[in-house]
């Protein structure tokens, strides 16, 4: 394929890998961020196998590690003891496992590596419109006050699931289940944000500045569900108690 001259729209994880991910094929990439600097922002989630395979391919897998806290086993059930989930990753193979990590944490993994490869950046660049055409697409844009209009070969809506810019038939959200609150815990310890658990942030970004609170190995908050992220090194006991 030629080289193309793509848009990417919002500097998130998906933004990010995917912006390294082209310009690393050799497309020409911009990227297009309405905010004027990349902040430590959002919670915690859990990278699943899949995820953790792309990483492999970028040659961050062994980084990443080291921001975050191995999950072996998530065991899920509801206030009165109803099992909701029962997933162990070593059913997939001996090698599989999810990684608990801050959404920081990978943003500034993937940022620091897009830095190392050729592309162009519109930080304070907020995108109102995408025209698009038979073979090219227009963004339609202001940054420092100015309008402006940036032709594409293609463009990367990329800017979260609230977007504005997708047509909303795209966007389908499933029904809120009422299982109340969750908390986490981890064999290692390790900080708990919402369901994910991550032990390191990139150096300089201060804990105090995320919504997370630290567990000691094996406690748990009491709540109206419980969602167990299980580490290696202490999980084998409770998990052959969950039946696996």
């Amino acid at each position: 394929m030629q080289p193309q001259t793509i848009a990417i729209i919002g500097a998130g994880t998906a933004g990010l890998a995917t912006a390294a991910l082209l310009a690393g094929q050799g497309h020409r990439i911009t990227l297009i961020e309405r905010a004027e600097a990349l902040t430590p922002v959002g919670a915690g989630l859990l990278l699943q196998p899949s995820g953790l395979a792309v990483l492999q391919e970028m040659g961050l897998y062994h980084a990443m590690l080291g921001y975050g806290a191995r999950i072996d086993a998530l065991v899920g059930h509801t206030r009165d003891d109803r099992r909701i989930m029962n997933t162990a990753y070593r059913s997939l193979d001996t090698h599989s496992h999810g990684l608990g990590v801050h959404r920081a944490s990978l943003c500034h993994l993937l940022d620091q590596h897009l830095q190392t490869l050729p592309h162009q950046r519109r930080m304070g660049c907020t995108v109102s419109a995408v025209d698009t055409m038979a073979d090219r697409a227009t963004v339609i844009a202001e940054q420092a006050g100015e309008p402006c209009r940036l032709s594409f070969d293609a463009v990367l809506i990329a800017n979260g699931s609230h977007s504005h810019l997708r047509p909303a038939a795209w966007t389908r959200y499933d029904r809120l289940l009422p299982l109340g609150s969750h908390v986490g815990h981890a064999a290692h310890g390790g900080v708990v944000c919402g369901t994910a658990a991550a032990t390191a942030l990139p150096p300089g970004w201060p804990d105090g500045r995320y919504p997370a609170h630290r567990l000691p190995p094996g406690s748990a908050r009491p709540g109206a569900g419980q969602f167990f992220l299980e580490s290696a090194g202490g999980a084998d006991e409770r998990m052959a108690a969950a039946g696996f």
